[in-house]
């Protein structure tokens, strides 16, 4: 997390068994159903899903080649009376898109002028190949407005499902109250893989092998 700019105590980091479940435990546990949240349009396909199930309705906001049209969010967010922002400013799924860095500190000024909660979807942060994204918006979070959801199952293996949330301590312990009634907790075996990985200094070198291989 430091890497990415980002300060974050252990208290404020809750493991999950992939990005997948750390969606699914945000509008499970933190939004009403059949309330309403913003995304982008298009939209990375199994997170829909996990909102459709958890009742949400959602509202797709416009994107262009510099990610989502942020002079069209906060007409969006008033209009719906929207709850939640969903977006993956970095190397977008499905179209590619890296949101620029002038609208991410729109979007962050958006956030906090009207009281907008952003879950910010970083799966494919790390897997940059000219240049990296510019700053993420949990970087810039200086009010607990973004919900940072991380995955090593993009970077590293599918099989490998280890994600993880980062936010505001209040808000991380009821998602951990909320995941313990679900599976007791993400597999031991996976996060001593996991920590093992990051700490022999693997997961950078995998990353560079795969910018020049590609």
């Amino acid at each position: 997390m430091s890497k990415q700019g980002i300060e974050a105590a252990p208290n404020s980091i809750l493991i999950v068994s992939g990005a997948l479940q750390a969606l699914q435990l945000i509008a499970a546990g933190l939004v009403g159903r059949g309330s309403t949240m913003l995304v982008e349009k298009p939209s990375y396909l199994y997170s829909i899903h996990a909102f459709q199930s958890a009742g949400l309705r959602m509202v797709g906001v416009p994107m262009d080649q510099g990610g989502i049209q942020v002079n069209a969010l906060e007409q969006y967010a008033l209009q719906y009376k929207a709850s939640l922002l969903y977006t993956i400013p970095s190397f977008h799924n499905p179209t590619g898109t890296v949101m620029e860095q002038d609208r991410r500190e729109a979007l962050m000024n958006i956030s906090n002028r009207i009281g907008l909660p952003i879950i910010e979807d970083s799966a494919y942060e790390s897997l940059w190949l000219d240049a990296p994204a510019p700053r993420s918006l949990k970087s810039m979070d200086k009010h607990g407005q973004v919900l940072y959801v991380g995955t090593m199952s993009k970077c590293v293996c599918p099989g490998l499902r280890m994600g993880w949330i980062v936010g505001s301590r209040e808000v991380i312990e009821r998602l951990a109250d909320i995941k313990m009634q679900m599976d007791y907790g993400s597999s031991s075996l996976s996060q001593q893989v996991t920590a093992e990985w990051l700490r022999s200094g693997l997961h950078e070198a995998r990353n560079q092998h795969i910018r020049s291989y590609l």
